[in-house]
């Protein structure tokens, strides 16, 4: 080996190193996305009127695992559903505590839903001790649901603002000072902000269709015009449904949703030449994941005060959130575009998201 050519191979080695890097970095978003269904979201509303607290849950269909789902009998559309075991497991899972100690939980109502989201609303009504000056909530829905399981709540009073709130499995428990006013109800922007970060965070879905469109997106000029053209489509379709403007069906719009990403990914794999026009197939999507995004806010609600800055808010929030995604990969794929091992990548990574995006549809269109 000449001296030239050691420096050439330690070069070598050094490059393969940083794309396998890259690769393991990309391939994780995939493994986590195909792990579990993802990011699985219940929809809470806590009313406080004295020492009272009513907790009405709506989880829908797909967040209960197979072995609810069976219990329940929702898997089988000739049987009844059995909604107490469910109601019964959900009053050990959620705790309320005020200042004068532990609120006892009393199961009230488990039925189906109504409208174009399948799924289950459960009301517990929890009686607590004394006065509430100071209310923890703890919930623990995570050990049921699974560990992608998040629950976005909104808590309101006589008096009071609505307050939302939101859980995680490394999240689980949230005081509020309810002698307090709130300092980040719904008419101001900081209240629904933080809701848009975490829900486009865990919305693996989103960032699944995200990573496909831009595997193959070009320089950082094309990159710009794939992220603002689905910026702006989910925008439109944000607003105009959570104004109640424009609705469709839910199931319809998961399916589509999960469709998206294996359309994009497939595309990554069958085209030689890289796609001159993805920002036109970010914004056709982008208008139907809008209508995703809009599910959150259609739950917790919209309030009439403030209603323009809760829903900019909460877009700006899921605009920040998506960049936060696509800002961790973004030094990557520009380097992946100059290196030799871009092609054998791509391919790779795209196929793995092609396989969780064909699953993920078809779980949604065959969904009980």
């Amino acid at each position: 080996m000449t001296a030239h050519a050691a420096p050439a191979c330690g070069r070598w080695r050094a490059a393969v190193g940083r794309a396998l890097a890259a690769v393991a970095l990309l391939a994780g978003v995939v493994a986590q996305a195909g792990a579990h269904t993802g990011g699985t979201t219940g929809f809470a509303a806590l009313r406080v009127e004295g020492t009272t607290v009513r907790w009405s849950l709506t989880l829908p269909l797909e967040t209960l695992p197979a072995e609810w789902l069976k219990r329940t009998g929702l898997d089988d559309p000739a049987r009844t559903p059995d909604f107490a075991p469910l109601l019964a497991e959900v009053a050990t899972r959620v705790h309320l505590a005020s200042a004068g100690g532990a609120c006892a939980p009393v199961p009230r109502s488990a039925d189906a839903t109504s409208g174009a989201s399948r799924g289950v609303t459960i009301v517990i009504d929890h009686a607590c001790p004394a006065p509430m000056t100071r209310l923890v909530i703890r919930d623990d829905l995570a050990d049921t649901f699974g560990d992608g399981h998040h629950t976005l709540a909104k808590l309101e009073g006589d008096g009071m603002p609505a307050e939302p709130l939101a859980f995680a499995p490394d999240r689980r428990e949230i005081a509020v000072d309810l002698a307090a006013t709130p300092a980040a109800g719904p008419t101001s922007p900081s209240g629904f902000f933080p809701l848009g970060v975490e829900h486009i965070l865990i919305g693996f879905d989103h960032l699944l269709f995200l990573l496909a469109l831009v595997l193959r997106g070009g320089d950082a000029w094309s990159l710009l015009k794939i992220v603002t053209a689905f910026t702006v489509a989910h925008s439109i379709t944000l607003g105009l449904a959570a104004l109640d403007v424009v609705q469709l069906p839910s199931a319809w719009v998961e399916a589509v949703i999960a469709a998206s990403i294996a359309w994009v990914a497939a595309e990554n794999l069958w085209r030689r030449e890289r796609p001159r026009h993805r920002w036109v197939t970010s914004f056709v999507f982008g208008l139907v994941h809008g209508f995703g995004f809009s599910g959150v806010l259609r739950e917790i609600g919209l309030p009439s005060d403030g209603l323009v800055w809760a829903l900019l808010s909460f877009n700006v929030g899921v605009e920040v959130g998506q960049a936060l995604a696509v800002g961790a990969v973004l030094p990557l794929l520009l380097w992946l575009r100059r290196s030799r091992i871009e092609r054998p990548v791509v391919r790779g990574l795209s196929a793995a998201v092609l396989a969780v995006g064909v699953v993920l549809t078809a779980m949604r269109v065959f969904a009980p």
